[in-house]
Order: structure tokens, then sequence, then C-alpha cells
């Protein structure tokens, strides 16, 4: 059975720098929590840093969203491909904000779902 999973949505708080001095507080306070799982998924300009960060502990990042195709003129999107190559592996799907402003209502997530089980990267 899975463990529950505590998860951090960053949504548009914290820069770079503000996400790896949190971090310096925070992965020493939970370095023995064993119970359940813990996700930051920090903003797009923090996630490599923040994955980084969490390498070695018992606590993972991932991204906030991720669109479902590898590559396109999608302004502002981020790709499989993109959260591969920072090593992210996981992604949070089905946001009601995402959803709203990225796809037509008549598109369920089942293309990111699809395109999760292609790459190594868990979604949430």
């Amino acid at each position: 059975m899975r463990k529950p999973l505590i998860a951090a949505n960053w949504k548009m708080y914290k820069t770079p720098k503000e996400s790896l001095a949190f971090l310096s507080e925070f992965l020493p306070l939970v370095k023995d929590h064993t119970a359940s799982e813990i996700a930051i998924f920090p903003t797009m300009s923090s996630l490599g840093y923040v994955i980084e960060a969490t390498k070695g502990t018992n606590v993972t990042a991932g991204a906030q969203t991720m669109h479902w195709l590898n590559e396109g003129p999608y302004t502002g999107q981020t790709s499989p491909t993109m959260l591969e190559s920072i090593d992210c592996t996981r992604v949070l799907l089905g946001q009601s904000q995402a959803e709203s402003c990225t796809r037509p209502r008549s598109h369920p997530g089942r293309l990111c779902w699809r395109d999760t089980r292609q790459a190594p990267i868990r979604p949430d």
C-alpha cells in the first residue's frame, strides 16, 4: 500500500534563492519523518534547484503542471522532455487553474497521463 502523501504546491511563491533558504531550514526538520511521503511542487524557475537540493533526502520535488506534448508552439508550457532533463520524477496533473487556461474542457488529462507513463515522471 502506498504511503500517504504530504504535498506542498508553492503556486507562484518563492524565487530560487527563497526556495533554497526555505529548504535549508525545512529539510532538517523532516529528515526523520517516515510515516508519509513528502513532496514539494515549487515554481518552474525554482524546480531544478529544489530537485538538486532534495536529492538524497526523504523529500521529493515535482512540477506544478506539464503539457502533454514534448514540443510545440505553446508559450509558457513545460513538456515531459524538459522535466526529464532536470531529473523531475513527479508532476501535479489536473489542477483546475492550469486546466482552465491550457486545455479545452472537452479534453481531459488523459494525454498528460499517457505521457507520464512514457517518461519516468510520476503523476500525483
